[in-house]
């Protein structure tokens, strides 16, 4: 008879499962399934065998498994190039990840420009450089999920931000209220003319 005992990581007894058998001397192999009802966890089990004296053998090793029904999760998605605020100063786009799972690791990833068509998964990373390269300033939104080694997938996060790769135009200089030209008087008043489709924020 083989005895198979499972544990949890505070050592209580999860399951016992015997398999009865009657073979002749020599090395054999069993196999059985934990119950499906088994919580997320790290468990651990040993087995043991009666021979036809009613001899025990001595317990195994305990060998650890884990049963991981909780999908990791993503603490943090941003574009790694960010400039200040949401704008990103460049049309590539690279993309940072923070990521949690309380059991196992995570390994995969993907990405996706509208959360519907998404990426072949790829090894995970913290970083994802050259998503993509635009070819044009606008608001962009970025989703990503992970996966982690049980093949759980996390839910869908985003970031939205805005790519401003084009520097403001420089339209005009106005002293004392005219465009160019000199002052007569001792008190000038300078007027610096940009245009920027998202704003100028200096003038040096």
């Amino acid at each position: 008879k083989l005895t198979v005992q499972i544990t949890d990581s505070a050592n209580n007894i999860v399951s016992v499962v015997t398999q009865d058998a009657e073979l002749p001397a020599g090395s054999h192999s069993f196999s059985f399934v934990p119950s499906l009802n088994m919580p997320s966890g790290r468990y651990y089990w040993h087995a043991w065998a009666n021979d036809f004296a009613g001899t025990i053998s001595e317990s195994s090793a305990n060998a650890e498994f884990v049963v991981d029904r909780e999908p990791p999760q993503i603490i943090s998605f941003w574009p790694l190039n960010v400039t200040q605020g949401a704008y990103v100063a460049s049309r590539r786009i690279d993309l940072g990840l923070a990521v949690t799972d309380d059991l196992l690791s995570v390994t995969e990833m993907q990405f996706s420009g509208d959360g519907v068509s998404w990426s072949v998964p790829e090894a995970f990373s913290a970083g994802k450089y050259g998503y993509r390269s635009v070819t044009a300033d606008g608001v962009m939104t970025v989703y990503a999920k992970v996966k982690d080694a049980a093949g759980n997938w996390s839910e869908p996060v985003s970031t939205t931000f805005i790519v401003d790769a084009t520097p403001p135009e420089h339209q005009t200089i106005r002293v004392n209220g005219q465009d160019g030209g000199g002052a007569s008087t001792i008190n000038v008043d300078l007027q610096f003319i940009a245009f920027d489709l998202h704003g100028v924020k200096t003038v040096k």
